[in-house]
């Protein structure tokens, strides 16, 4: 069941950081959060706690950061032009050979999956080895955002109106037959169940490796609350989804049900992280929420 009631709590920290650009994603490594995003094409920001509130800023290239990600051996960043930063924990640039906006990046068991696109009908997934060259390229003509894999070898890929597929780490992909929506993200929960949300307020959710989908909100219905899910993630059989203006759903039974939790705020959240017993959040300006759950 998803619930969409109005009700808008203010139960929350506001954490304002020096930086004035929007943060587009957040990770733990090491014991230390890491937030980073920027504008796309001139700047871009990073802040770093390890407390979750006292927050030190700095700055990595002149071009924003997408995404952040760890496999709890090093912490890695992508974004525009290419750009793949990598470190324990200080971020050094590799240049790769292809120069498009990269939103999303995660390991399989053969090295690594970058994923990136834009202006809705270019999209880009990278088999990257473990020296962080592209080994594959795949062009799409449908923005890929996300990409997860699991320890199998099956990646899963959303997009603009997409989702991809592959059995063998990332070096082929098929297309799925679900369509339908502008996925920004996908996450796993503890029974290896797949979900994606979109921007259009969809969840769909698959129960074997994506070979077929199972719609628990669909986002083009007029009679829902469809504000846009910019992204997912689970922590045992906790599910977190956030959004445009302040939306936050909790799962407390691994996605089966959910219950809107949302800030009063009418800033849009991008991503956030799970830290001790919150969730810290960041969103537009340079904007930084610590929610209780």
């Amino acid at each position: 069941m998803c619930s969409c009631t109005d009700s808008r709590s203010d139960e929350f920290q506001v954490i304002e950081s020096e930086s004035q650009y929007d943060f587009h994603s957040i990770e733990v490594f090491d014991g230390t959060l890491y937030a980073t995003g920027g504008d796309v094409w001139n700047k871009s920001n990073l802040v770093y706690s390890t407390n979750g509130t006292s927050w030190s800023t700095d700055s990595l290239t002149n071009k924003s950061i997408f995404d952040l990600y760890t496999d709890g051996q090093s912490l890695y960043g992508v974004g525009n032009d290419g750009y793949i930063f990598s470190g324990q924990p200080e971020l050094k640039l590799t240049r790769t050979k292809f120069w498009g906006l990269l939103r999303a990046f995660t390991s399989s068991n053969e090295g690594f999956i970058a994923a990136g696109g834009k202006d809705f009908n270019k999209g880009w997934i990278y088999k990257v080895n473990s020296e962080l060259r592209i080994d594959t390229a795949h062009i799409f003509k449908n923005e890929i955002l996300d990409v997860t894999c699991s320890n199998s070898g099956k990646c899963i890929a959303c997009g603009y109106g997409v989702i991809l597929t592959s059995n063998d780490a990332g070096v082929t992909w098929q297309r799925s037959t679900e369509n339908g929506d502008y996925y920004n993200s996908i996450a796993i929960n503890s029974k290896d169940e797949i979900f994606i949300v979109g921007y259009s307020g969809t969840i769909i959710k698959s129960k074997d490796d994506g070979e077929s989908w199972e719609k628990l909100k669909n986002g083009h219905s007029p009679l829902a609350n469809n504000k846009p899910f910019r992204t997912i993630k689970f922590q045992e059989d906790i599910g977190i989804i956030v959004g445009d203006n302040g939306l936050i759903w909790i799962s407390q039974n691994a996605g089966k049900d959910w219950e809107d939790i949302s800030i009063n705020t009418d800033l849009d959240i991008f991503d956030f992280t799970f830290y001790q017993s919150n969730i810290i959040c960041v969103s537009e300006a340079g904007q930084i929420f610590n929610i209780k759950i």
